[in-house]
């Protein structure tokens, strides 16, 4: 019986349940007023969700440089930002992420560029770069 209940506990555990990416990934509407912690546009959210988040869904992966698409952080400097480690496990800076998507979704190495495999389109693109230069 103590077994079973042990059991039933880890199958139930809050920790033990995944949290899919479209619910940790706060957003807002392009109508209505935003906040630092609302994270992205709603639109932006998509492309994010339909391009990025199967790879880059957490920090743990150094394949995918520890950037963490699917969540929104509040950072150290009281900005708000996706989740992204350097190579020491340190928090990097919000403008420092922006470049580094900007820069590989805009490559024209496709060894470079993301999503890996494909090419966002340029009103896509168009949409990161004006959310990011707002922010």
């Amino acid at each position: 019986m103590r077994r079973l209940f042990i059991l039933t506990l880890l199958i139930t555990s809050p920790s033990s349940v995944a949290i899919p990416p479209s619910d940790r990934l706060p957003c807002y509407t392009e109508n209505a007023p935003s906040d630092a912690s609302s994270g992205p546009p709603c639109a932006l959210k998509e492309i994010i969700l339909n391009h990025c988040s199967t790879c880059h869904d957490n920090t743990r992966d150094q394949r995918f440089r520890r950037i963490d698409m699917t969540a929104w952080i509040l950072l150290e400097d009281g900005t708000y930002g996706f989740p992204h480690l350097d190579r020491y496990g340190r928090q990097r800076k919000r403008a420092d992420t922006y470049a580094q998507i900007l820069e590989r979704i805009e490559s024209n190495d496709p060894e470079e560029r993301m999503p890996l495999g494909d090419q966002l389109n340029t009103l896509d693109i168009e949409a990161f770069k004006r959310w990011m230069s707002e922010n």
